[in-house]
C-alpha cells in the first residue's frame, strides 16, 4: 500500500522540479533577449558559409558549376544554394556579412 503512494510522491516532486527548470530557462532567454533588444542589436542566425566561400560558390555557379555539385562541396542544403539565381544580391551579403558572436548570441552590428 505504501509503494503505490511513494512512487506518485515521487512522480509529483519531479514533475515540480521539472517544470521550476523549465521556469528558469524561459527566464535566462528573455533576459538574454532583452539584454541583445537594449543594446540595439538584431539577432541573426549563424551563416553556414563564410563571405569568402560564398564568394567562390557565386564565381563557380558563373562558371555554369551545377548546384547540387555545390552542396555537396561546400556541405550545405539545396535551399541554402537557392538565394544565388539572385547574383548580386547575394555578392552584395557576401562583402558585407559581419556577424559578432557574443556568448552564445550570435547579432548582426
Amino acid at each position: 500500500m505504501v509503494a503505490p503512494q511513494l512512487g506518485k510522491l515521487m512522480l509529483a516532486t519531479s514533475g515540480a522540479v521539472a517544470e521550476m527548470e523549465r521556469n528558469l530557462i524561459v527566464e535566462r532567454t528573455q533576459a538574454g533577449l532583452a539584454r541583445v533588444k537594449a543594446e540595439r542589436e538584431t539577432l541573426v542566425r549563424r551563416p553556414k558559409t563564410t563571405p569568402a566561400e560564398r564568394l567562390a560558390i557565386v564565381a563557380a555557379y558563373e562558371k555554369r558549376q551545377s548546384v547540387s555539385e555545390l552542396v555537396r562541396v561546400y556541405g550545405i542544403s539545396g535551399s541554402t544554394c537557392s538565394p544565388l539565381s539572385n547574383l548580386p544580391t547575394l555578392r552584395a551579403r557576401a562583402r558585407s556579412s559581419r556577424v559578432r558572436r557574443t556568448s552564445g548570441l550570435h547579432c548582426r552590428a
